[in-house]
């Protein structure tokens, strides 16, 4: 990426800086920033996965073992989701803020670049990043953001349903995700597939969404922006939308204009919103097809 080690150096900086005005007159030189939870598989070049809100590094387990041949997967919780503290209460988290603290959890571990996929505001964080020249490849997922002036009525219906029904689904109702045609009917608005998601992990889901103490937080900040400023990234970006995805729909939240040119989005058939239990295999194609390329431009749909 042509400038990217200078925008990657300000950017750090800009982070730094903010932590250590944060701090100035209180004794501290800096906030202490949270550890993010994440689990760590295989050997090679960095992948970093990233969930989407209400949600955590859960998600992608039915990918990691198909990326690992190839790669160091790290799959991290973002702050506030999953088993990661949220950011401290006078940091508005932001998908830039969110970025910022993935920065920083690269920098502890010595990444200085990688590759990154994101699903649904993941995708939104991973975008951030490559604006910060932390990116190698980014395969955009259902990729939030993409959306023109504030959040669709449909998705922010769809998700506060999904938050409402969790504490319920993770709890009393349970029971009635163990058979196929129940979950079906109770996650179709999220996958594509609903009978493909395991018992243990549908109940992970809602537990994970039930109890995240970062959603509010994160929804009020994220819902009323969009993504923007993304046409001068430099590095390979693929797109690629779940053929039966009811939460970021087309016409709504499937805007291109702020995404490098020749960005295509490509197509998982059958898959929904989530579409790692949808399509592992594809989801995973998807992924090494673009950790594999070696400059951007447009290509030729998994």
């Amino acid at each position: 990426m042509t400038g990217a080690g200078g925008s990657a150096g300000r950017s750090r900086a800009r982070w730094g800086a903010t932590a250590a005005v944060r701090g100035a007159g209180r004794g501290v030189a800096a906030i202490s920033f949270p550890t993010l939870a994440h689990s760590r598989h295989g050997t090679g070049s960095p992948l970093l996965l990233l969930h989407g809100i209400g949600s955590g590094r859960r998600c992608w387990e039915p990918v990691v073992g198909l990326l690992t041949a190839r790669h160091e997967v790290l799959a991290v919780d973002l702050p506030g989701f999953g088993d990661s503290p949220a950011l401290a209460a006078d940091v508005r988290p932001t998908a830039r803020e969110l970025a910022g603290a993935v920065g920083r959890f690269m920098d502890a571990r010595g990444i200085e670049t990688a590759h990154v996929a994101g699903n649904s505001l993941g995708g939104w964080v991973g975008l951030e990043l490559a604006l910060s020249g932390r990116v190698r490849t980014l395969s955009l997922i259902s990729p939030a953001g993409l959306w023109r002036g504030t959040t669709p009525f449909t998705t922010r219906l769809l998700l506060r349903s999904c938050r409402r029904a969790a504490p319920w689904l993770a709890g009393p109702a349970a029971p009635l995700l163990q058979t196929a045609a129940s979950r079906t009917a109770l996650l179709a608005g999220i996958y594509g597939r609903p009978a493909r998601v395991p018992y243990a992990h549908a109940r992970a889901a809602a537990r994970d969404m039930a109890r995240a103490p970062g959603f509010e937080a994160t929804w009020r900040a994220v819902s009323t922006t969009r993504f923007t400023g993304g046409r001068g990234i430099g590095v390979p970006v693929r797109l690629a939308f779940g053929s039966r995805d009811a939460v970021l729909r087309a016409g709504q939240a499937r805007f291109l204009d702020e995404l490098p040119e020749g960005t295509v989005a490509h197509v998982l058939p059958r898959c929904g919103h989530l579409p790692m239990h949808d399509a592992p295999e594809a989801v995973a194609r998807f992924i090494l097809a673009t950790t594999d390329q070696p400059r951007p431009g447009p290509l030729a749909a998994p």
